[in-house]
């Protein structure tokens, strides 16, 4: 009787034994996981408030860029009529051309 009792006890001490371990790697798993999203988490905010400078910057540049191809636009077509009216044609002067190629690079590739 006395073994049968021993039996017992221990067969109940080795269950809760073992619900212990399966709550304690349960727990370690949700600590894993906790600092795993955590992490990420932080690395995603730095990259966000990087990304929300660039995008500011990228705006400024494209309103600023805006604003000088208006301003060379202007001067292209001013050159333009000037040339004209020496009967020259503007597409000879090289500075001309390439300034009406950065102008349509600008618009095709930075200010779509």
């Amino acid at each position: 009787m006395k073994e049968q009792i021993i039996k017992e006890i221990t067969e109940k001490v080795m269950i809760k034994l073992e619900a212990h371990k399966v709550e304690l790697s349960n727990i370690k798993e949700l600590e894993t996981k906790i600092k795993t999203l955590t992490s990420t988490q932080n690395e995603l905010d730095k990259i966000y408030v990087n990304l929300n400078k660039w995008k500011e910057q990228q705006k400024d540049k494209e309103n600023k860029l805006n604003v000088f191809m208006k301003e060379s636009e202007n001067v292209l077509s001013k050159f333009e009529s000037l040339a004209k009216d020496l009967g020259l044609s503007a597409d000879d002067v090289s500075q001309y051309k390439l300034l009406k190629k950065l102008i349509s690079i600008s618009k095709s590739e930075y200010l779509k």
